[in-house]
């Protein structure tokens, strides 16, 4: 019969036994990085839903027509998302 065993004191699982749960000073500045942009990102969608109507008025566009606005500046976020890893 076949046991297994772990072992949790190497660095592969990320695991560490000695009581020191600490996260790295450069792990907070990545995170805090993420959540920076991530506000930026929701904001960006923010500010231009609401000025929309603003927007149609001074480009003279139907609401059919500047629907478009916030779909292409959605497309164009997905686009680059993924080419700033």
């Amino acid at each position: 019969m076949a046991t297994t065993t772990f072992n949790l004191s190497g660095a592969a699982g990320g695991f560490s036994t000695d009581g020191s749960d600490r996260v790295s000073l450069k792990t907070w500045i990545c995170v805090m990085g993420v959540l920076l942009g991530w506000f930026m990102a929701v904001l960006d969608i923010i500010v231009t839903n609401s000025s929309l109507r603003d927007i149609a008025g001074t480009l003279a566009a139907s609401s059919d027509e500047i629907s478009w606005v916030p779909t292409s500046y959605l497309v164009a976020e997905i686009v680059v998302i993924p080419l700033t890893s």
